[in-house]
């Protein structure tokens, strides 16, 4: 089974190439633990991410602030360069009390309204899918070793 991508306007269906406009990893309800993902490849990742032309934006979901200023000194700072010189990099923490994403920054510990990850990435996973002839199957980049 191959996949087309397509547009519809008053023409009909209209090929056209596949758009990423946003990446959301989930650290917290995904079960991933700190210490594994500071030990991803993530100079690796930055490198990927802004390869992607139609990206806009990456959200890091985080169980706490302390993950989160934890992994901002370990990561952010020292191998998310181009991401953070783009702009592109927002945070968010998982409220269990809500069951919702609420935005975050590594400046404050408040957190303020639904991230911008909240409804539509969420429960985005941080394995990629790709459309073979046969099934759907995981990416080969594994960032984490």
């Amino acid at each position: 089974m191959g996949v087309t991508p397509a547009t519809h306007g008053p023409a009909g269906p209209q090929p056209s190439a596949p758009h990423v406009n946003a990446v959301s990893i989930d650290f917290a309800l995904e079960g991933i633990t700190l210490e594994s993902s500071i030990a991803c490849d993530w100079k690796a990742f930055d490198e990927t991410a802004l390869a992607i032309s139609s990206l806009r934006i990456v959200v890091l979901g985080f169980h706490s602030h302390e993950d989160l200023s934890r992994f901002g000194a370990e990561v952010v700072d020292v191998h998310f360069e181009r991401l953070r010189t783009a702009g592109k990099l927002r945070f968010a923490i998982w409220d269990s009390k809500d069951e919702r994403w609420k935005r975050a920054s590594r400046d404050s510990d408040a957190t303020e309204g639904v991230s911008p990850c909240a409804d539509r990435y969420a429960r985005l996973k941080i394995d990629t899918m790709m459309v073979s002839d046969s099934q759907p199957r995981t990416s080969t980049n594994n960032y984490c070793s």
